[in-house]
């Protein structure tokens, strides 16, 4: 699986939002966080969608956590900037090996991937941002 930017710029502004637990605006996390405006505005926008987010309109609006962030998982934000996690393929470009004699390690990549998704799905923003207070 590949992290996109989106993702990154994604993890960090979801985790100053559950840092600062308050309503908050994106220009403001942009020149925090040092994260492109339109970016982000694109990026929340996906998190919005997806439940993630809610938006406050008006002078003292922006955005904040639609739920509690020890009820948000990194898994669901990746998913929900980058899509549905896909097999790992192998070199032959194929996850399910049409000869099962010609991929020895069919197993072992699907085992890291459900790994992956496994770890990821059992972080939690308030695990993330007490890590690193």
């Amino acid at each position: 699986m590949k992290i996109s930017t989106r993702s990154r710029y994604g993890l960090k502004a979801m985790a100053y939002l559950a840092l600062h637990n308050k309503c908050c605006s994106t220009k403001e996390i942009s020149d925090v966080e040092k994260i492109p405006f339109e970016y982000l505005e694109k990026i929340f926008s996906k998190l919005k969608k997806d439940g993630l987010l809610t938006v406050k309109r008006g002078v003292l609006g922006g955005y904040t956590l639609s739920r509690e962030p020890k009820n948000i998982t990194v898994g669901e934000i990746m998913q929900s900037l980058e899509g549905k996690f896909t097999p790992v393929k192998c070199v032959d470009g194929h996850f399910n090996c049409p000869d099962s004699q010609k991929c020895l390690t069919q197993r072992m990549w699907k085992k890291i991937q459900d790994g992956f998704i496994a770890t990821l799905n059992s972080i939690s923003l308030l695990s993330l941002v007490s890590e690193n207070e």
